[in-house]
């Protein structure tokens, strides 16, 4: 591997030290530890081997007798040891590259394992697909329809007895014509937003399509984070439009699905399998989340949150640069800024106050200003492609800008719902079905064992609940959804019913004590997740993955678990001393506003100073810095800030195959 020419580090880093400084001992740091072979590269496509081994297995249809419970556990096998080889040998130049790389190489690990272990991804899941039709007049010889009356490229137009030609979105993509039977007019087959006659239904595996057609909905299951056209959407998203609704309630599977199973005999029932006179339109969800109905809208919003968000975000990385805490991160009592008034350079409280909140920021406005670029791109880009027909009718729905939502909720579900409101309903919900279905899984094999072990070593009678369970619906797991939005259910996805009475003698774990494990195990994802991304940032091997990443979001169960008992017990008291007297509002929100803070402010350091370690704000976010430009960075800096951006090529050492690009 090349090398970069800079001038002599230190021998360690300090405080006093510019970033330009800290950045050029990490990058001679990184540069010998790969030398000397302690480390090896992030590459591509190495780094990437997991995903194309899960990719491989999804195109294999379910009729194929290499789809079976033993090649889906490999498969899982396979990605997480990859994914466990990255996080203990790999390492990336770039800090955030690192980081956003050790995070989605932990979200696929933890993906997989709901796709091939907890569920079968591709006998289970389907998605909203549409057959598209000309519903306006269409200029270069195509013919469309206008008024119900076919019109050729010459303007002439003819009487249509029966529908108009329809553009098959999904199996071969070719944009093959079939014909079918629906009025030009019928608002059933009409999609009111883009001015076309589409037909929406439930299109499970396809089996039976060509490999693209497999490759396409192989990559949309893989690549969505939230389902909003899938059967497993989270609940927290706005619902589908009133239109796809009314198709998708009376819509069965694709034909073309070689499979018995399909996304009806899943115990995921698909959003919109209702009569059409239950049918609710809600374009913002309880949490906030709005949907966008035309492309414009779309386009516009996020448009200018990703102007406000570079701007916001290239003025905050630059004032990191003159506070030695963003640089170095070992501790939050560093000396504060040389122009910060007295009153707050001498106290520790607003110091460190300031500090965490300035992380937040950074944090949320970079998230937020990337979330903008997908509907950016599938919207903005794609969807125009698609509509000309130069892009294949498969991405027809992805492209639209109804299946785009917001990723963040309402400030008010801080206070409405504390710590579990930030969390389950302001915070973004991208990697939520993971948790959910993860720690259902895992809380129910947990139980499982406990009470075989507690039946047979200690007998029946152990002070449990005599109850069995059932799956629960989908309504029913919205409803207990609002405890903590990490879980699949306050139950874990599952409801009581009445026992007969040879089962009443069984010990089973109590429905607190699910909820209990189901929190933690949540949390616990996410603090891997999270640790996976600190493992792999180049900060010279000071960031502490398990004690600092994993260990906060750990925190936060016991957080959400401690202030929904401190609201149980305060209720209760209420109402033993003064009957039936409930909280008030305000006393409510308030109480849930300061509890919130309260245990961000204790925890939230730990996952700060993690970050700093690791050199995260060291990276350079923006291209062209418009507050350089003005004379607010340090010494050294420039308007231009990719100008020592390293990209090259790795042999790959002794192997081969990790060569590749190196970030």
């Amino acid at each position: 591997m090349s090398t970069t020419t800079f001038e002599p580090p230190a021998n360690h880093i300090t405080h006093a030290q510019s970033h330009h400084a800290i950045r050029a001992h990490q990058r001679h740091t990184y540069h010998t530890s790969v030398t000397s072979g302690a480390i090896t590269p992030l590459t591509y496509p190495s780094g990437t081997y997991h995903i194309g081994i899960v990719l491989l297995f999804l195109l294999i249809p379910p009729s194929s007798r290499l789809h079976c419970r033993a090649t889906r556990y490999a498969t899982f096998a396979l990605v997480a040891g990859w994914h466990f080889y990255l996080v203990t040998n790999v390492r990336a130049l770039n800090e955030a590259a690192g980081f956003l790389w050790g995070i989605a190489s932990a979200w696929a690990v933890l993906w997989v394992f709901c796709l091939c272990v907890v569920r079968d991804g591709k006998v289970e899941f389907a998605r909203v697909h549409a057959e598209v039709g000309e519903g306006r007049e269409r200029v270069g010889g195509v013919q469309g329809v206008r008024d119900g009356r076919a019109v050729d490229g010459k303007g002439s137009a003819a009487d249509v007895s029966r529908g108009a030609g329809v553009r098959r979105c999904g199996g071969s993509g070719d944009g093959s014509e079939m014909q079918q039977d629906f009025a030009p007019r019928d608002p059933r087959s009409f999609d009111e937003a883009d001015g076309k006659r589409v037909k929406y239904y439930w299109q499970p595996y396809p089996a039976n399509s060509p490999l693209s057609a497999r490759m396409n909905w192989t990559w949309d299951l893989f690549s969505t984070f939230r389902g909003p056209h899938w059967n497993w959407r989270i609940p927290t998203l706005p619902s589908l439009p009133p239109h796809v609704q009314r198709q998708l309630s009376s819509s069965s599977p694709a034909d073309d699905s070689s499979h018995p199973n399909t996304s009806t005999s899943s115990s995921l029932q698909p959003p919109g399998n209702s009569q059409p006179n239950d049918i609710k339109d809600v374009p913002v969800s309880r949490t906030g989340v709005r949907r966008f109905n035309t492309r414009a809208t779309c386009i516009r919003h996020n448009l200018r949150l990703l102007l406000i968000g570079y701007l916001i975000l290239d003025l905050l990385i630059t004032l990191s640069h003159h506070d030695p805490y963003f640089r170095v991160g070992n501790s939050m009592q560093q000396t504060a800024p040389s122009y910060f008034p007295t009153l707050i350079g001498e106290s520790a409280l607003l110091i460190r106050a300031y500090r965490l909140l300035f992380s937040m920021t950074l944090i949320w406005i970079a998230l937020r200003t990337v979330f903008c670029l997908e509907p950016l791109f599938f919207v903005g880009v794609l969807g125009p492609l698609v509509d000309r027909g130069t892009v294949g009718g498969q991405w027809y729905v992805r492209s639209r800008a109804w299946a785009h939502p917001e990723y963040w909720g309402g400030w008010g579900m801080v206070m409405e719902r504390g710590l579990a409101g930030w969390w389950g309903g302001w915070w973004h919900q991208a990697f939520r079905v993971g948790f959910e279905e993860g720690s259902g899984f895992l809380v129910e094999r947990v139980c499982a064992v406990a009470e075989f072990f507690v039946g047979k070593f200690w007998g029946v009678g152990g002070g449990g609940r005599n109850v069995r369970w059932r799956e629960s619906s989908p309504r029913e797991k919205e409803d207990a959804n609002g405890g903590t939005g990490k879980k699949l259910g306050s139950d874990g996805g599952r409801k009581e019913e009445d026992v007969d009475d040879q089962e009443r003698d069984r010990w089973t774990v109590s429905p607190e004590t699910r909820k209990f494990l189901s929190v933690f195990a949540a949390f616990s994802l996410s603090g891997f997740i999270h640790a996976s991304g600190s493992a792999m940032m180049n900060g010279d091997g000071r960031s502490h993955p398990l004690s600092g990443s994993f260990q906060f979001f750990f925190l936060q169960a016991v957080g959400v678990l401690l202030e929904q008992g401190l609201r149980a017990t305060f209720s209760k008291y209420l109402k033993g001393r003064d009957g039936d007297r409930s909280v008030p509002p305000w006393m409510r929100r308030l109480a849930n506003f300061t509890f919130a803070h309260t245990w961000m402010f204790v925890t939230g350091s730990l996952f700060a100073d993690d970050l700093a370690r690791g050199g995260l704000w060291l990276y350079e976010p923006v291209v062209l810095s418009p507050a350089r430009a003005l004379g607010i960075g340090v010494k050294g800096d420039a308007a231009f800030c990719w100008g020592d951006l390293w990209v090259g090529w790795w042999s790959g050492g002794k192997f081969w195959w990790l060569g590749g690009i190196a970030f």
